[in-house]
């Protein structure tokens, strides 16, 4: 089916170009198709997903299902170009400024483009000197660092790229250099058409959009490009945006910063390249350093080099399941693995989550899974067990029954996650801000109130979006569960 999908797209593409159509009518013909095609291309990776996943998936059926989903996404790829492209050639695309921390654009390009420079053993280096809140679409500069860096990588084979970022005058720079084949003047005259197609190109997927799509948005948003290349010795590309700094420079973090705040790392393992690639994607995408492997030897490996907070792990692989892989952290000595929070994946439908967690595992995910799902679950696993650390009850028996006092404070503890759920789903800030106020002291009093006051502070910040916010009361609800858990822990302690 995929197969067939891209080859009628690209009989259409060539017919346009055949038979002499005028670009206007090439985009629409363009247009309607990649419409057409985005629905069930995205079913298609979604199924080869859930085939992989499997847990008694073969290990060839596990390998095809690895290759629809690589195709598929370069196909998705290619449509989102032509989108973008279109848009901006129809004159649909307008700039939407608002205040953005500059640091931001290179921290997020060098965390979605470090993996693909390292698939081909290319460094990627990041020089960032551009800080300060600046008014501006960052979007669109996103936009424009990602097309760039997507070909620096494409047409460089070995070497380093360089992606640098400053601000001087009111003005927002950013360059990428490459160690690539390079382009000489001819070729330099070219490459900012749209459909170009250079000779090195021809192996290379895509349309020949990346860089028209990069001088259209360039001068949307009145900036200038600057190119510097020789064949054999790479190029240099300089993007000069005109930006104004903005009047709030203490902005409250944007959301990739936000997620990075609360970063923590986590290291899974599974047999399925399509599922670690899924799971990678979901971490990094919001802000999170996840690292994978696919047996038990790497892993202690990659653990004996580098600290984790999370191990994700499915339950059944050919090598080795998931029950053996907690019981081996618990056996070895390797840093933390004695102690870290180990989440396991299963799609057999013969066993229970409880049985699951009895065995050890601080929580199970049943495939298929959201990526909202597996971020969620890591959050709170992780936070929890930041939050169980922190807890100090000392301060709150001072005075009164210590059974009596620990009851009354689940109790509110409880009715005030409930009322931030409730004002949550009605997206009302005002109830809770109102809600915070009220539990400040309490949470306070037991020294675990971080959460709180970063989800206070974000809503007191308009410019804070709804996915920020929503994401800080999972946090929010992370800690005070455990916190919860810590009480009625305590109160059975006073009992006895």
């Amino acid at each position: 089916m995929i197969l067939v999908f891209f080859v009628l797209f690209l009989l259409v593409w060539r017919f346009a170009f055949k038979t002499r159509k005028s670009k206007e009518e090439t985009r629409k013909v363009m247009l309607t198709v990649t419409h057409e095609m985005r629905s069930p291309l995205s079913a298609i990776k979604d199924y080869a997903r859930k085939i992989s996943g499997l847990d008694d998936a073969t290990d060839e059926s596990k390998r095809y299902a690895d290759l629809i989903v690589d195709t598929s996404k370069g196909l998705t790829s290619m449509i989102d170009s032509f989108l973008v492209y279109s848009k901006l050639a129809n004159g649909k695309a307008t700039v939407k400024e608002r205040p953005f921390r500059m640091m931001d654009i290179a921290e997020q390009l060098k965390m979605e483009y470090e993996p693909f420079a390292a698939k081909k053993q290319l460094e990627l280096s990041v020089n960032n000197k551009a800080d300060g809140v600046v008014n501006g679409d960052k979007e669109k500069v996103l936009t424009i660092g990602r097309n760039l860096l997507s070909n620096a990588i494409k047409y460089t084979g070995k070497g380093e790229i360089v992606l640098s970022t400053t601000y001087k005058n009111g003005v927002f720079m950013l360059m990428v250099k490459d160690t690539g084949t390079g382009l000489d003047d001819k070729q330099q005259k070219q490459i900012f058409k749209e459909f170009a197609r250079l000779g090195n190109a021809v192996t290379q997927p895509g349309f020949g959009l990346g860089l028209s799509i990069v001088k259209n948005l360039v001068s949307l948003m009145k900036g200038k490009i600057d190119v510097s290349s020789h064949q054999g010795l790479g190029s240099i590309f300089t993007i000069s945006l005109p930006m104004a700094a903005a009047e709030k420079q203490n902005v409250e973090p944007t959301q990739y910063r936000t997620k990075r705040q609360d970063s923590f790392t986590v290291i899974a393992i599974d047999d399925s390249h399509v599922q670690l690639s899924t799971i990678r994607e979901a971490f990094t995408s919001n802000g999170i350093v996840c690292d994978t492997c696919n047996n038990a030897t790497d892993l202690l490996d990659m653990m004996r080099k580098k600290s984790y907070d999370l191990l994700i792990t499915d339950l059944k692989m050919a090598e080795v399941n998931g029950i053996e892989i907690l019981e081996m952290m618990r056996m070895v000595n390797v840093r933390n693995s004695k102690t870290i929070p180990v989440v396991v994946m299963t799609a057999a439908p013969n066993v229970s989550e409880q049985e699951l967690l009895d065995a050890g595992f601080v929580a199970c995910l049943f495939k298929p899974m959201s990526d909202k799902d597996l971020i969620n679950t890591a959050r709170k696993c992780v936070n929890g067990k930041i939050a169980e650390k922190q807890i100090d009850f000392s301060m709150l028996l001072t005075y009164g029954t210590e059974k009596e006092t620990l009851e009354n404070f689940v109790k509110e503890m409880t009715d005030t996650l409930g009322s931030i759920r409730n004002a949550a789903k009605e997206e009302n800030r005002k109830k809770m801000s109102d809600a915070i106020h009220h539990a400040r002291s309490s949470w306070m009093m037991v020294q675990s109130d971080e959460s709180l006051n970063h989800l206070f502070d974000l809503i007191e910040d308009s410019t804070s979006s709804d996915d920020v916010i929503n994401q800080a009361v999972e946090d929010v609800f992370a800690h005070g569960e455990a916190i919860i858990k810590a009480a009625q822990k305590k109160i059975e302690e006073v009992t006895v």
